[in-house]
């Protein structure tokens, strides 16, 4: 049994759905998925470490908590 946890590898697709945007959007960096480490597997496969993906979600959602809406504030 080791000790060294394995990172675990999702696809661009899953990283869509956790940020809530398209996969095209990711493929190309937007969302701020261009901070993320990419990991290739052929010329097509474009994978991303799960534990970063999930860290970024986790820093967007603090992160619109503190901006305030821009609906909800009175001229």
């Amino acid at each position: 049994m080791s000790l060294i946890r394995r990172k675990i590898r999702i696809s661009a697709k899953q990283v869509a759905e956790i940020l809530g945007c398209a996969e095209k959007t990711v493929q190309n960096g937007g969302a701020g998925t261009l901070q993320l480490t990419r990991i290739r597997n052929g010329t097509r496969q474009l994978r991303f470490l799960e534990e970063e993906v999930l860290a970024l979600a986790q820093q967007q959602e603090e992160n619109s908590r503190l901006v305030p809406s821009l609906k909800t504030r009175k001229a």
